[in-house]
């Protein structure tokens, strides 16, 4: 867990300049995103770097931002202080979706929705769908959550695949069913 003490050290860090908080590595990532990646354990963190300056609409190399690692960590407080240090859930809900789909957190893809973000949006590097995030994750809660929701099963991801031919490869068979179900 993140304690005071090294909540200490980072505002130190940054009041000496030795942080800075929007400054991108060779993967694109500021600290805020390292510290939004980390989860839960560093809250505490991620509010110094947002005092500090720290940019929440900042993408990396592959289009990640701060918000994007919450929703794949399923942090809504997190979230909801990012956006209160400016963050534009807009510009970043269908990766939030993806991600929150991958990490099988039903809860914040369900407040996700109120953003209306497109259900069947490819990711940039493999063209999956939050569905198939999904089922390559084995999150059935996920699955059916996308299903209800009207994810369309027949869009593929840049290797060709739907979900349900990514369900056969791995294998699971609950998974299987279920989409063969709302085919």
């Amino acid at each position: 867990k993140i304690t005071n003490h090294l909540s200490a050290d980072i505002q130190k860090a940054l009041a000496n300049k030795k942080i800075k908080p929007n400054t991108q590595n060779n993967k694109g990532e500021t600290a805020l995103i390292c510290a939004a990646a980390k989860g839960k354990s560093h809250i505490a963190v991620v509010e110094k770097l947002l005092e500090a300056q720290g940019d929440p609409n900042v993408k990396n190399n592959s289009g990640c931002g701060a918000l994007t690692k919450a929703a794949r960590n399923g942090l809504i407080d997190m979230t909801k202080m990012l956006s209160e240090y400016g963050a534009r859930l807009d510009d970043f809900k269908d990766g939030m979706l993806r991600e929150a789909a991958k990490g099988g957190h039903v809860g914040y893809m369900n407040l996700l929705l109120a953003k209306k973000p497109d259900l069947n949006s490819h990711s940039s590097s493999m063209g999956d769908t939050p569905l198939h995030k999904a089922v390559q994750r084995e999150k059935i809660e996920a699955v059916k959550f996308l299903l209800t929701k009207g994810a369309d099963q027949s869009v593929k991801n840049f290797k060709g695949e739907t979900p349900l031919e990514c369900a056969v490869t791995i294998g699971n068979q609950k998974i299987i069913d279920l989409l063969l179900l709302h085919h």
